[in-house]
């Protein structure tokens, strides 16, 4: 909360789900640059629409606006069955993590925001928003295996020192998958996500705004998911989406294909995600 809240002045920001969560590294970046960055990529559950919010957040308080953002887009964010804020989403993913202000609750389907409009009471009365966010849970990354409260500062003080990054080497809960054998039927079947579609409009229209310049990429896949991406065709047509949607953007600089960056299995956490040596070679 308080890097959106707070007078920062980032020169560079990292957006994306979390294929970028946990392939981007800003120390990395700061080393190789100069420049002064931070991860703002969230979880692919929490959609194009937190993002949103986290950014127009961020970009209401900061001292300067970011000079570039690199926007790292996946094909599980790309394309999805139904990858919207529903109350499914709400509940699991955004809720017990993230303040929801009014800026949030505009954004929800009308429907939504019947259910959740004991919220906006939380919003207005500073001392009921400051009592309620005071119980909302600790990260699912760092309570899914801390078993005391010292291992959860050490872990939060890390996540702190990377500037977001999250590392997947640090999670025993991830079993490396030894070989990928099928992908979701949506990307076979090339079902376009219109929820994320619209809020990546929206992101870039807030980043034109304030006149920054954009770069997208894309995140990378293991060898062996390539080879069913061939199959159908599956990199050309992510290309030619994600081309055709950046087009009407004149902040964005370019497009950068980065899905065979990293290819070797080696490098990757679990079946998406990948490891502290992934994340490195990425970066």
């Amino acid at each position: 909360g308080s890097v959106v809240d707070d007078k920062n002045e980032f020169d560079l920001l990292l957006l994306g789900d979390c294929m970028g969560w946990a392939g981007f590294r800003p120390v990395v970046f700061e080393k190789l640059s100069g420049l002064n960055v931070f991860n703002m990529a969230v979880d692919v559950e929490q959609t194009y629409l937190m993002t949103y919010v986290l950014l127009s957040r961020y970009l209401k308080n900061c001292r300067t606006p970011p000079k570039l953002v690199l926007f790292q887009v996946s094909a599980h964010s790309l394309l999805a069955q139904e990858l919207s804020m529903n109350r499914k989403r709400l509940r699991s993913a955004v809720l017990p993590y993230f303040r929801v202000d009014s800026d949030f609750l505009d954004e929800l389907l009308p429907s939504v925001q019947r259910d959740y409009a004991h919220y906006r009471v939380l919003t207005i009365v500073p001392s009921l928003k400051k009592q309620f966010f005071f119980y909302n849970r600790p990260p699912w990354y760092v309570t899914a295996w801390s078993s005391s409260r010292a291992k959860y500062d050490h872990f939060m003080d890390y996540h702190v020192s990377e500037k977001a990054f999250f590392n997947e080497d640090l999670d025993p809960l991830k079993k490396p998958v030894s070989l990928v054998t099928s992908i979701p039927k949506e990307m076979q079947s090339f079902r376009v996500c219109e929820g994320n579609l619209k809020y990546f409009h929206k992101i870039m229209d807030l980043l034109e705004n304030h006149n920054t310049a954009v770069v997208v990429c894309s995140s990378p896949i293991r060898e062996d998911e390539a080879v069913l991406w061939d199959a159908c065709d599956l990199e050309n047509r992510l290309n030619e989406l994600i081309k055709v949607n950046i087009h009407m953007h004149k902040n964005v600089l370019g497009y950068w294909n980065m899905w065979r960056s990293v290819t070797n299995i080696e490098c990757y956490a679990d079946h998406f995600h990948l490891n502290l040596s992934g994340a490195n070679l990425y970066t």
